[in-house]
């Protein structure tokens, strides 16, 4: 489908707009088909710059050519101009390009032709001709109906009006589509050569580094490209700031963006809101529905439900699971489509998000793992896990160590093989003790990897516990034909009684004893308690967002800052930053990492 036909809606809207006929509900129709909606925005700034060269065209010696190749279709250029600028014109609409016609040629010019040439050439020009009448015809028809509904009252005289900024003091150069009219920008990317100031119609000026690139799209919205601007605001009106990987609304309110290193930087006004770009979990079982599937709100690894696992409230919104640390104690989520190691929706390879809610009755015997995620059983060391644990003797910690009762994460990273990071539940350095963790209450548990900075790192109610540092770039591998489960995990040992003592193998893997050390019971991997809002992601959340899904969980929200329900999650979401605040951003995803001062600060508790 063409891009024209995919907009249409969007297309009439503006050209009523352009041309002054749009009524106050088309204008408030047009405005909310473009919110939240890059790709349209792209085709709204695309089609305004075009339309824009059509009013600037309209004084000079305009022809139209009619040719048909595929379809039929009516070209409109500068006469005599070569069919090379044509294409250019088409291009420039993002329409496919027919081959170039012919250049014309005069009657005096043209060469002798056979007989049943000319006669061919007769018959081509008749059929031109007659198209050209009904053409012709048409428009004419058009004109009439035109001067009907004015005179009618059905539609207004047109005052021709389109969008632009003014440039009140310095330089810039025209990029893709830019076009000055003295001091007039219309819509279009423009270089910014050296500091300038450009005022919008709505009264809000942009203050601009040089060096800067910006696309300017409407009275509220621009796209920043590079460098960095700032925004003298006026009240109650908004201006969206579009970068790579992030929007700003800025809500009436100063702002200032800058894009000039790997660590963007944000400083905030009063009410602020912020898009990132790239937020949503690859999946995220809210539990709130009902039926017998564990439903996915963001991806498609709906759950089977086993025997074990029942629904019961939730610590966040209607719904949760009570897991009854049975064989049968499971949610089934499958493979998320892979098969070969690095495929399918559980696949990660810049980082990790592993996040859920849990009231945990954690035994803490030995030998005993309490899984809250596992995914990768049949992939051996590439498995991922988030579970409570009390072993020993293994060599694949990091950091090393021996840890009685804990909560690990590991997973496989690439040039390193596959460790566990262990948060042991000790209650020294502000750690929770194992008695705190099972108090009743609800516990928010995050494990995260980022593959950019190398940091893996644990979090319990919005702190970081436990963390170890790679080499930054360490890739890390998953997915695969392995499956994914909450709660429990199948292929882990389970028997009443087995021989005393147990070891690993390269994989991780727990293996049994020779039979003559003595007898123990090593339980399964089941959880015995509740889980709630669990969700994956294929990158790793900051630190300040695990704060920030800690703080809305507290305020009665779902993570994500949403009354819990059993929807799916939105495409997009806008998230208040806090009131005269510099932000800092994760460069990769556009985050916010670090912000100064930090209102969501969370003491150890």
């Amino acid at each position: 489908m063409k891009r024209s036909e995919q907009y249409q809606a969007i297309r009439e809207l503006t050209d009523a707009v352009i041309d002054g006929e749009a009524s106050t509900e088309q204008a408030g129709k047009l405005k909310q088909l473009l919110a939240n909606n890059s790709a349209a925005q792209d085709f709204y700034f695309d089609y305004v710059g075009v339309h824009t060269r059509l009013k600037k065209s309209a004084e000079q010696n305009i022809e139209f050519v009619y040719r048909r190749i595929t379809e039929e279709e009516f070209i409109m250029r500068p006469a005599g101009q070569s069919s090379d600028a044509s294409n250019h014109f088409a291009n420039d609409m993002h329409q496919p390009c027919p081959p170039p016609l012919a250049h014309h040629i005069n009657a005096a010019d043209e060469p002798d032709l056979p007989p049943s040439a000319e006669s061919f050439k007769a018959k081509k020009r008749f059929k031109w001709l007659s198209r050209f009448v009904m053409f012709l015809g048409l428009i004419g028809l058009f004109i009439l109906l035109l001067v009907w509904a004015r005179n009618s009252g059905v539609i207004h005289e047109p005052e021709p009006s389109h969008f632009y900024a003014v440039l009140f003091n310095g330089e810039v150069n025209k990029g893709e589509f830019g076009q000055v009219e003295g001091n007039k920008l219309l819509a279009g990317e423009y270089n910014i050569k050296q500091k300038s100031s450009i005022g919008f119609l709505t009264g809000e000026t942009l203050n601009l580094a040089e060096h800067s690139i910006i696309k300017l799209l409407s009275n509220n919205s621009v796209e920043l490209k590079q460098g960095a601007l700032s925004i003298v605001p006026v009240p109650n009106n908004s201006i969206a700031i579009r970068t790579q990987h992030f929007t700003l609304h800025s809500n009436g309110d100063a702002l200032f963006v800058d894009i000039r290193n790997n660590n963007p930087t944000i400083k905030s006004g009063k009410q602020t809101l912020f898009t990132p770009h790239r937020w949503r979990p690859n999946h995220y079982w809210s539990f709130d529905g009902q039926g017998d599937r564990a439903i996915d709100m963001a991806g498609k690894a709906d759950g089977i439900v086993y025997a074990g696992a029942t629904r019961t409230k939730g610590l966040i919104g209607a719904g949760a699971f009570m897991f009854d640390n049975s064989a049968d104690t499971r949610l089934n989520l499958g493979s998320g489509g892979g098969s070969a190691l690095g495929t399918g929706s559980f696949s990660a390879t810049d980082g990790v998000t592993i996040e859920a809610m849990v009231k945990a009755n954690y035994s803490g015997k030995q030998g005993e793992s309490d899984h809250i995620f596992r995914k990768g059983q049949s992939d051996g060391q590439f498995r991922m896990l988030l579970s409570f644990q009390h072993d020993q003797g293994k060599n694949y910690l990091r950091p090393k160590g021996e840890f009685k009762q804990s909560l690990s994460f590991g997973l496989f990273i690439l040039g390193q093989g596959y460790h566990e990071l262990k948060l042991p539940l000790d209650g020294l350095e502000g750690r929770p003790t194992l008695a705190e963790i099972n108090n009743g209450k609800a516990h928010h548990i995050v494990a995260t990897y980022n593959a950019h900075s190398g940091l893996k790192s644990l979090y319990i109610n919005g702190v970081q516990h436990a963390s170890y540092q790679y080499p930054p770039g360490s890739k890390m591998l998953s997915g695969g034909a392995g499956q994914a489960n909450i709660g429990n995990s199948p292929t882990y040992p389970r028997q009443s009684h087995i021989k005393r003592g147990y070891h690993t193998d390269s994989s991780g893997e727990i293996l049994l004893n020779p039979p003559s050390r003595g007898i123990i019971d090593v339980h399964s991997a089941a959880f015995n308690g509740v889980i709630d809002e669990v969700a994956f992601y294929d990158f790793a959340l900051p630190a300040f967002m695990v704060q920030h899904h800690y703080v809305q969980i507290q305020q009665g929200l779902n993570y994500f800052g949403l009354p819990p329900n059993a929807s799916p999650l939105p495409n997009q979401v806008k998230l208040p930053l806090p009131a005269f605040a510099t932000i800092q951003l994760e460069p990769k995803t556009g985050q916010p990492n670090r912000i100064y001062p930090n209102p969501l600060s969370i003491s150890n508790q």
